[in-house]
């Protein structure tokens, strides 16, 4: 701490460790930055974002379109429009959805395998088990049977089983980032951050959907487009974040075909 003086030319106090800390942040932030978008550069991952962003809008819009067709002629079969609908299971955008999640999940598993570094283990678990309960529907049918079973409804069941089930990917996010190594500690905060944006649309968003449905159907459907379409474009960022990871992993631990030879 050291006497400097203010505009006004008065004495004040000013913390110089603390301006060094602040700056370092800034350039490490600013190094970081770099080096991901010369790897988006390189590898025409911009493009591919581009292109996933553009598929998340026309499954929104299709979804609108389809809801509105619905409303228009209740009369229309809903297997002529479920498969353009984001709330229904293992339809054409579903399948999209989770693709964009099996992705991220075998992209970090294929880092531990080049780099050994047991942070990529640790991620690997929580977007593996988002994975595999998205698909198979884990947290509804679990949702249903807690709320029956505690004399409740869905929606508190469904509440229960993510108090538990956060606890569990929370618990290996926060040990992934602290058992990061220096190298990779923004890779994993991002990694993990990018999780806990999909896990806030599935999870909050979801539960208050869940809240609307006996108010109001109109809204119920727009905040349910909300869940849907915001999980479709996080997990778009999270693909294309955890192809830029992989990229760089690889640059750091080629595999050395001669030894294997």
């Amino acid at each position: 701490m050291i006497l400097k003086l203010d505009c006004k030319g008065q004495l004040c106090l000013y913390d110089c460790a603390m301006a060094g800390k602040i700056k370092n942040i800034y350039y490490n932030a600013m190094d970081i930055a770099a080096q991901y978008l010369e790897v988006i550069r390189s590898r025409n991952l911009f493009r591919l974002l581009l292109v996933l962003l553009v598929i998340d809008g026309i499954a929104v819009s299709t979804d609108l379109v389809t809801t509105l067709l619905k409303e228009i002629d209740p009369s229309l079969p809903n297997w002529l429009l479920w498969g353009f609908r984001l709330d229904v299971e293992y339809n054409t955008w579903a399948i999209y959805g989770y693709l964009k999640l099996i992705v991220p999940s075998l992209l970090l598993a294929m880092c531990y395998w080049r780099s050994s570094m047991i942070s990529f283990a640790l991620l690997f678990f929580p977007y593996a088990y988002t994975t595999i309960d998205d698909m198979f529907t884990i947290h509804e049918d679990l949702g249903k049977s807690i709320g029956a079973w505690s004399g409740t409804n869905f929606a508190i069941g469904e509440t229960i089983y993510f108090a538990f089930a956060s606890i569990f990917i929370l618990s290996f996010l926060a040990a992934a980032v602290l058992r990061a190594q220096k190298e990779i500690r923004a890779d994993v905060a991002l990694m993990s951050i990018g999780l806990l944006a999909i896990g806030f649309f599935a999870v909050v968003v979801n539960l208050i959907e869940g809240l609307l449905k006996e108010v109001s159907r109109f809204w119920t459907h727009i905040i349910g487009l909300v869940d849907d379409g915001g999980e479709l474009v996080i997990s778009s960022v999270v693909v294309v974040l955890a192809l830029v990871i992989y990229y760089k992993i690889s640059a750091m631990h080629p595999n050395d075909q001669s030894q294997s030879a």
